[in-house]
């Protein structure tokens, strides 16, 4: 992996991790979630490089677009009676995915290279019952000038 690659994934993953409530560790498997052991540790997230592509519309200056996902996992409490216990874990965990994206824009990713944090989305939060477990993926895509 090229050092500014490495770099600035590193940065993201700093920014990500110092953003995010203290009782938040990092995912053994981002890949293969349901290989994480959940026990007593359900609030979690990850880190995932995608893929990296030629900035659109610079031509005088090497600049790369890399697009980053982020998984956040917590678990919910079942309600009777209705699913407002999933929602209010949703709203929440979507509020923690704004915060990272604010702190990634004013932190330039956590690296200097940074030039621009764009196309924040966040997906639909997908919910495993049998474990009372939410589990979210957002992205972000980072530009950054390729130094020679």
């Amino acid at each position: 992996m090229s050092s500014t690659l490495s770099s600035i994934f590193n940065g993201v993953k700093g920014v990500v991790s110092s953003t995010l409530p203290s009782d938040y560790v990092e995912l053994s498997h981002v890949y293969d979630i349901k290989k994480n052991k959940f026990t007593g540790a359900e609030k979690r997230f990850g880190v995932i490089p995608r893929q990296v592509a030629e900035a659109p519309g610079v031509t005088k200056a090497n600049t790369l677009e890399q697009e980053y996902s982020m998984l956040l996992t917590d678990s919910y409490i079942s309600i009777v009676g209705g699913d407002s216990g999933i929602i209010d874990k949703i709203i929440e965990l979507q509020g923690l995915f704004e915060s990272v994206f604010t702190q990634l824009v004013v932190q330039k990713a956590g690296n200097p290279n940074c030039l621009l944090v764009s196309d924040f989305s966040v997906g639909e939060a997908l919910v495993v019952q049998e474990e009372k477990l939410i589990i979210i993926e957002g992205s972000v895509k980072v530009r950054y000038r390729v130094n020679f």
